[in-house]
This record gives structure tokens, C-alpha cells and sequence, in this order.
């Protein structure tokens, strides 16, 4: 929460609103920074799953194919 500069409670209030638990709000931000990487970078998968706090790739790639029904390489190639 300090990164965010936000306290604990504040962040606790704002996903009650929300309806949502951390880590659904933690699989929101990893989807879409997953889609930003692929589509605006040239990163490559290591380096994205890195990124999102995944410590190893096939776990980004499950993750990946369970939001989209599809690998990164298809977005790729759109």
C-alpha cells in the first residue's frame, strides 16, 4: 500500500466498494498490463511474466489462457 500511497484501510475501503478481493483486483491489473506488454512492446514472454510477479513463464502462460482463451503468440500476431 505504500507504494500506491494509500493506507491499508483505504485500500481495504475502496475493494469493499468495489466488490472485489485483492487478488481479483491483482488479476485485473496483470491481465491488462499482460495485453498492454504483448500488443505496445517487444518484450518477450520471460520477461512479461517477470514483470507481472510470476515466477515462472508456464504460469503466466495458464494464467493467459484462462483469461483469453488464447496464448500471447495469438494477440501477437493481430
Amino acid at each position: 500500500s505504500s507504494r500506491l500511497n494509500v493506507s491499508v484501510r483505504t485500500l481495504q475501503n475502496y475493494l469493499k466498494a468495489e466488490e472485489k478481493t485483492f487478488m481479483q483486483a491483482l488479476t485485473n491489473v496483470r491481465r491488462r498490463l499482460a495485453e498492454h506488454y504483448i500488443m505496445h512492446t517487444k518484450l518477450d514472454d520471460a520477461s512479461i511474466s517477470a514483470l507481472l510477479g510470476y515466477s515462472e513463464v508456464s504460469a503466466f502462460y495458464r494464467a493467459y489462457k484462462k483469461w483469453n482463451k488464447n496464448t500471447p503468440k495469438y494477440l501477437r500476431k493481430k
